[in-house]
């Protein structure tokens, strides 16, 4: 069993991250974005679209551009993100968070259970 999500909950979600990224703002200079290759790049560009803050898409600059604002689909295991969480300041950020997972981000839109997510992005062959 799967749960699919739309472009425009991908949206609204956006929106919430959006707002929580603006009011973090005010304490933390943020240097960029950066999405981890599939789940994370298009909220990474989504992302860096409204902020104005430049997307990041080497793993070799992290260090350089801190602190970062890291955005996933999904805390799931959370192996994804256990280095991200590793380097100082970043923040990280999930459209889905599930208790399981070794990382729990700073924010996370939905709390996760035990249905398999589908985005917009992913066709359905990918939940087999």
């Amino acid at each position: 069993m799967y749960k699919k999500t739309t472009w425009k909950e991908l949206e609204n979600d956006v929106n919430s991250m959006y707002d929580y990224i603006r009011v973090m703002s005010r304490a933390v200079d943020f240097k960029g974005v950066w999405g981890p290759p599939r789940g994370g790049l298009i909220l990474a560009v989504m992302l860096s679209h409204r902020t104005g803050l430049p997307m990041i898409s080497n793993l070799r600059y992290l260090n350089d551009y801190r602190p970062l604002v890291v955005v996933d689909d999904i805390a799931d295991t959370g192996k994804t993100l256990e280095e991200s969480r590793k380097i100082k300041d970043n923040i990280i950020m999930t459209l889905y968070y599930h208790k399981q997972s070794t990382v729990i981000p700073d924010y996370w839109v939905h709390e996760k259970k035990n249905e398999w997510i589908l985005f917009p992005w992913e066709t359905e062959e990918s939940t087999k």
